[in-house]
């Protein structure tokens, strides 16, 4: 792993994994919660199902879109109807 200057993706990745593998159950749950996930593991079939809760108002807190649904207006001189 680079110490110094800009950290690759794969750079990156490796550290979350190696802290998330040594994190606590807690802490883990939390990181779930965060991100509107539910994790439940069935063990008959030794899977995980993740249902997914994130709450759609609180997209706009982290995320902004700057454009619209609408078509842009044409500027002056540009009309297509001449």
């Amino acid at each position: 792993m680079a110490m110094r200057g800009t950290l690759s993706r794969a750079d990156i990745r490796a550290a979350a994994a190696a802290t998330y593998h040594r994190a606590e159950p807690a802490a883990k749950a939390k990181i779930y919660a965060h991100l509107g996930l539910t994790p439940a593991y069935h063990p008959a079939q030794q899977k995980v199902l993740v249902a997914s809760s994130a709450d759609q108002d609180s997209m706009g807190l982290r995320f902004v879109s700057e454009g619209g649904l609408e078509p842009p207006c044409p500027s002056l001189g540009t009309s297509t109807s001449s």
